[in-house]
């Protein structure tokens, strides 16, 4: 066969293939350039779209820390009408517009009846961005109202002499709305500040602190609570009850440091499953007698405090060198007797014909014995059960010894004993105790708030989520703790507990907390936890924080050592041991020379060993008061289609209605 050789023109197709393929690789490589190019722009385009706006919340939220009070309680406001905004450096960012709107949306669950249940009031800013092109990006802001107890020290103002010296420490943020005064020449240790700490004015001895967080002097003030504020927290504790009286208390005296009214916190195993849930907590009234008017006797029943009289048969006895001789609260064991109170003593061998004598060295004997113990005005270990099924004493009946008139009760529910504490088989406040106990989580009601009215006193052991308000001090009787470790568990099941004062909250002098002289030397180890004061909880008052009466020393024992060697009370050589607040403390009026119980001479008693909750921080006590600066919570995209036929003012009748 013959071979054909003429291929001319094959090269040319070829040639022009390739140059095909290169030209359609070459337009490719264009156009994923190009829409790598538009992707950009786009992308960069919507970053800015979306960072404008938050700009937006931002200088709305500084807007509304300046002047709080331009937000109305219902409705919106238009904080930034449209117009062009503007960059850090004062030039106008072309081409874009923005309105910003603000108003607030409550508490917890954004609506109004919620607001500060949960300690936070909201606002949500709504910021709208358009673009010359009609692009348009909406973001709302939520930013929740700061809470005092995000402070482990919060100061309004301070008088007089260093509020810490060398070596102490504080594990949280630190404010003062006037200045901070250290103790001179601390260098090793020196004062540790392991939080942020701002103050208004300036820190004395600043070398002496070590300032792990920073330190910004010249802050602006925070607003204090007022007295107005506090007052509505009534109508909060007024709602938790239909039948009215158990959550809004008249407590009587008012700024004496001697209450009329304990508060007595425990838990009950309701359901007897063997766990104690986080609504297993409940609340009892003790109140004194007024038959006779309110007198010390029944006032220092009620809190523990020392007796206020002794016998005058018994010779060498005086309230100097035996002030609970007749204490109704304080007992032991002498000889073969079973535990008794000195009250109760007394009265036994009286009524047998004893010489002063004896009952003064029986009664000497019970009080110094291994079993000597305290214990507030009610508590029923003073008492033998009345009947079978009441721990309760029935105080109309059983006056611990004290005259017809004196003394104090256990108020019932004015509803009623409560169906979690009834209706459970064998449960633990069975019969004629049931109507003492009044719920806290068990009330689907309950805001969380206890309002009295007066004085109130508060000792126990808390499961829940609680705020005592008081118009008058707040005293802490004995030790008050949570049943759960405090900062590990800052949920709603969490416990946290927050003590708001209109005058003071003090920590009472008395038989349980300090020593006191039997024969004429001091004893120590009443309480049933002797080596601390312990106090879980975030206080805020209006006035000082310290110990027991204004202008006189909470602690009236000797310098230290004033408590017998081998007892583990002494803390830093202060005579009554360690104060320890776990949680924090927000100090209104102080005067440290009369209030500060702290510190290692007789004129305190006290030495301190805080810690700081984190728990204050995000999840605060029910309506703890707010310093009125917002902070930020939580962001939100809005699609803008949807919010422009939705309307703005329909979107906030929305958000305030849940």
């Amino acid at each position: 066969m013959r071979s054909i050789r003429n291929e001319r023109g094959v090269a040319l197709i070829l040639t022009l293939l390739i140059t095909l393929a290169i030209a359609a690789l070459a337009i490719g490589g264009v156009m994923i350039a190009g829409s790598g190019t538009l992707t950009a722009k786009f992308s960069a385009k919507e970053a800015a779209l979306h960072s404008l706006a938050d700009a937006g919340l931002e200088v709305a939220r500084d807007s509304i820390n300046r002047v709080p009070t331009i937000l109305p309680d219902t409705g919106y406001i238009q904080i930034v009408p449209a117009s062009t905004i503007v960059d850090a450096q004062g030039g106008a960012v072309t081409g874009y517009t923005r309105t910003v709107y603000a108003g607030k949306t409550g508490g917890r669950t954004g609506g109004p009846a919620t607001a500060g249940q949960y300690g936070s009031n909201y606002i949500s800013i709504v910021s709208v961005i358009n673009d010359p092109r009609g692009a348009v990006a909406a973001r709302r802001g939520l930013f929740s109202q700061e809470s005092w107890s995000r402070f482990a020290v919060a100061i309004n103002n301070w008088s007089g002499g260093a509020m810490y010296g060398c070596g102490e420490s504080l594990a949280g943020p630190v404010h003062s709305n006037n200045n901070i005064s250290l103790q001179g020449g601390c260098s090793s240790p020196k004062i540790d500040f392991f939080g942020p700490v701002t103050t208004v004015g300036s820190v004395s001895n600043t070398s002496s602190g070590n300032f792990t967080k920073g330190l910004t002097t010249g802050a602006s003030p925070l607003a204090w609570p007022t007295i107005a504020q506090i007052g509505t927290m009534q109508q909060y504790a007024q709602d938790a009850d239909a039948v009215g009286g158990d959550y809004d208390i008249t407590g009587g005296n008012s700024g004496t440091n001697r209450p009329c009214v304990r508060l007595d916190f425990q838990v009950l195993d309701s359901n007897h499953d063997g766990v104690i849930q986080w609504d297993e907590g409940y609340v009892r009234v003790f109140k004194c007698l007024s038959a006779v008017g309110i007198n010390d006797s029944s006032l220092h029943y009620v809190t523990g405090r020392r007796w206020v009289n002794v016998p005058a048969t018994m010779g060498g006895v005086t309230v100097a060198t035996d002030p609970n001789m007749l204490s109704p609260n304080c007992g032991g064991i002498a000889g073969a007797r079973a535990w008794t109170t000195a009250r109760q003593l007394y009265n036994n061998m009286n009524a047998l014909g004893r010489t002063a004598t004896q009952m003064r060295d029986t009664i000497r004997v019970a009080l110094n014995s291994a079993q000597r113990r305290c214990y507030l005005g009610g508590d029923p270990r003073l008492f033998t059960a009345t009947s079978a099924d009441t721990l309760l004493q029935d105080s109309t009946i059983t006056k611990a010894g004290l005259p017809a008139g004196y003394g104090g009760r256990w108020i019932p529910r004015r509803s009623g004993a409560h169906s979690s504490v009834t209706t459970v088989k064998n449960n633990i406040a069975a019969g004629g105790d049931a109507e003492y106990w009044i719920p806290l989580g068990k009330n689907v009601n309950f805001k969380g708030v206890l309002y009295v009215t007066g004085d109130v006193a508060i000792s126990g052991r808390l499961r829940g989520r609680v705020s005592v308000v008081s118009t008058g001090n707040i005293v802490l009787a004995d030790d008050f703790q949570y049943w759960t470790t405090p900062g590990t568990n800052c949920t709603e099941t969490g416990d946290i507990f927050g003590a708001i004062s209109e005058q003071n909250i003090v920590i009472e002098d008395n038989n349980l907390q300090t020593p006191f002289k039997i024969n004429n030397a001091y004893v120590g180890g009443f309480d049933d936890t002797s080596a601390s004061a312990n106090y879980h909880m975030f206080m805020i008052m209006l006035g000082n924080w310290g110990g027991d009466i204004p202008g006189i020393p909470v602690y009236t024992g000797p310098a230290s050592p004033a408590i017998p060697a081998g007892l583990p009370t002494a803390c830093a050589g202060a005579p009554s041991g360690c104060i320890r607040v776990t949680g924090g403390m927000g100090l209104g009026l102080v005067d440290w020379w009369t209030y500060w119980p702290t510190g290692s001479g007789n004129s305190s008693g006290w030495a301190e060993a805080h810690s700081y909750d984190v728990c204050g921080a995000t999840n605060p006590p029910p309506y703890f008061p707010t310093t009125g600066r917002y902070v930020k919570s939580r962001y939100y995209e809005v699609d803008p289609v949807w919010l422009n036929q939705q309307g703005i003012a329909s979107y906030y009748r929305n958000l305030q209605s849940r």
